[in-house]
Order: C-alpha cells, then sequence, then structure tokens
C-alpha cells in the first residue's frame, strides 16, 4: 500500500478535482484523512493508499462520487429586521 502522505491541494491535483470538493464533500462521505490542527485552522493530510482503496471500496459499492450529486439550495430573500 503507497503510505504517501498529500495535502489537500496535492489530493485535488491527483484526483483532478477541487479542494473544495475535497473539504466539502468527500470528508464529510468519509474520505480517510488526518486532522492537523494549527490553532483555529485545520489542516488535512491523506494517506494515498487509504485514499485508493476508499475509492475503489465505493466503486465496488456503486456509490457516486460526490462530483455527480446535485445539491439544492433555496434562496430566500433577507426579511427586515426592526430594532426598537
Amino acid at each position: 500500500m503507497d503510505n504517501s502522505m498529500l495535502t489537500t491541494k496535492e489530493l485535488a491535483n491527483y484526483l483532478k478535482i477541487s479542494t473544495a470538493t475535497i473539504r466539502r464533500a468527500l470528508i464529510p462521505e468519509g474520505l480517510p484523512h488526518y486532522r492537523i490542527s494549527l490553532e483555529d485552522q485545520g489542516h488535512y493530510r491523506f494517506e494515498l493508499g487509504a485514499v485508493k482503496e476508499w475509492l475503489r471500496q465505493r466503486q465496488e459499492t456503486g456509490d457516486k462520487p460526490a462530483e455527480e450529486e446535485t445539491q439544492t439550495w433555496d434562496y430566500h430573500e433577507p426579511k427586515e429586521v426592526s430594532v426598537e
């Protein structure tokens, strides 16, 4: 298994997706990662072999990749708030 550790940017380049997709979609879906916290900022590292295995398992079970999933957002006009 390839134990190379990648940053979010390096993994995004490897998978040819955006770093936002990794943070917003793949991590909540169970993408294996390590979180390295520095004060209030979180930095992630990904073990390439574990990521490849995770992707292989998703492909075998037929899970959709996050980029193919569609999200809809409801837009609501801001309401005026009166301050008394």
